[in-house]
């Protein structure tokens, strides 16, 4: 890989790969699984499990949007992200990247700071349950929701942030 990329560790598990000019056109998810395959092997001739998570990022330099004295800010970043919040365990730089990971911790500073100020933008909505025979109205599940810079964000965001930093209880004792 040597010659396609510049490859270093930042920290423990953390590592960033930088593809050098000459290698523009070759595909990322092809260099994302050489890197894997280079770290699969290093881990089994160290007899290292491979459960171990390792993150990487994976920046094409010269890139316009990104300049050298914030070139290892973004790639920590990137690296805690696709480390810790992404499934996949890598993310590529894009602009449109650093922008929602900016997003997603702006909405987990607010989100723990409403649920200190007793749940401020929090409210309860009743979903109505129904008896599938008659259609009679028979009681109802209680659902929190929450507002976030004026828009409903939905549970499905927003639930898991609560779970992560550990304020589901927190919530569930407000509902």
């Amino acid at each position: 890989l040597s010659d396609k990329l510049y490859f270093f560790r930042l920290n423990g598990m953390q590592f960033m790969a930088i593809s050098r000019p000459s290698c523009e056109t070759v595909d990322s998810k092809q260099l994302i699984e050489e890197i894997r395959n280079v770290i699969e092997l290093c881990h089994k001739t160290r007899l290292i499990s491979m459960k171990l998570t390792v993150g990487f990022s994976l920046i094409h330099y010269p890139d316009e949007t990104l300049n050298r004295e914030n070139i290892l800010e973004t790639i920590k970043t990137l690296t805690k992200y696709s480390r810790n919040e992404n499934d996949n365990h890598y993310i590529e730089y894009s602009f449109e990247n650093i922008l929602l990971i900016q997003k997603m911790s702006d909405m987990t500073v607010a989100l723990s700071n409403d649920i200190a100020d007793h749940m401020h933008n929090f409210h309860i909505v009743m979903q109505p349950m129904a008896d599938p025979k008659t259609g009679k109205i028979i009681g109802g599940e209680i659902l929190t929701r929450w507002k976030y810079q004026g828009q409903e964000i939905s549970p499905d965001i927003f639930i898991p942030i609560v779970e992560k930093e550990n304020l589901i209880v927190e919530t569930g004792k407000w509902v």
